[in-house]
């Protein structure tokens, strides 16, 4: 079932340029995008995780193994181009049982974000690593592995035996 986004709820615009309004700290301010840049976006801080999931709708929607991505929380995202490009598909099939927005852009097609349609979990904004820009991503090691009894057999995502495993709470 497909939404626009006009179903957002609007987030605070994050800069650089505000990092004093976020405290006394100055927080990371990251920026990513779709693949024809037409859809940007910008999140503040780090991700509260970074989980690979191997359930089958994100295998399928990414056409790859698994899926990368970093939990951030909505208060710190912002679309800051192309927000009338974003597009939505509800996932009501999930391995979780609890429906999710897979947002992404009209134009291009890629994955730019999920958002669960529970209110408690509503609150976290789920990139996927991807898009963001710049090599940070490949700093960043998974925390956990969502349903790891979906994976390829022939995957092995890290060699970290005290990984946690299975379907974690935020």
């Amino acid at each position: 079932m497909p939404l626009d986004a006009t179903s957002l709820s609007p987030s605070p615009k994050a800069s650089s340029t505000m990092a004093s309004d976020l405290g006394p700290e100055k927080k990371t301010v990251r920026t990513g995008s779709c693949l024809c840049r037409e859809v940007q976006y910008e999140v503040v801080g780090d991700p509260l995780a970074f989980r690979i999931c191997h359930c089958i709708n994100c295998r399928k929607v990414t056409g790859s193994a698994f899926m990368a991505n970093a939990f951030f929380s909505v208060k710190g995202f912002n679309v800051t181009r192309g927000k009338e490009n974003l597009r939505a598909f509800v996932d009501t099939n999930t391995a979780s049982g609890i429906p999710i927005n897979r947002w992404f852009c009209a134009g291009c097609g890629a994955n730019i974000y999920m958002q669960s349609t529970d209110a408690t979990r509503a609150k976290v904004i789920v990139i996927q690593s991807g898009g963001i820009d710049g090599n940070v991503v490949s700093e960043w090691v998974p925390d956990t592995e969502m349903f790891p009894e979906q994976r390829r057999t022939w995957v092995q995502c890290t060699s970290d035996p005290t990984l946690r495993r299975g379907f974690p709470r935020l």
